[in-house]
């Protein structure tokens, strides 16, 4: 029996990407992080960013940096954004 496809339409067989190459292939996650921050009575901290549009009120936090710890994620914004110094 022959194939109705010729043979120049039919897909070549090809070797299964490597490990890395799979991976390169995928989408990228953006990895954020956020901090929780209260008084000695309960209260949130929250920050009014002024890059947005609207009035959101957030949790000071960013992305992840490439390699970055979330920890450190938040001790940096907190720096950016509020000028303060965090606990280390």
């Amino acid at each position: 029996m022959t194939s109705p496809i010729s043979p120049s339409h039919q897909v070549a067989p090809h070797a299964a990407p490597s490990s890395a190459q799979y991976t390169a292939s995928r989408h990228a996650v953006w990895l954020g992080a956020a901090a929780i921050t209260t008084d000695q009575v309960g209260r949130v901290l929250l920050v009014h960013p002024t890059y947005h549009q609207d009035d959101r009120w957030l949790l000071p936090g960013g992305v992840v940096e490439a390699g970055e710890h979330p920890h450190v994620t938040c001790q940096r914004e907190i720096t950016e954004e509020l000028d303060l110094a965090t606990c280390p």
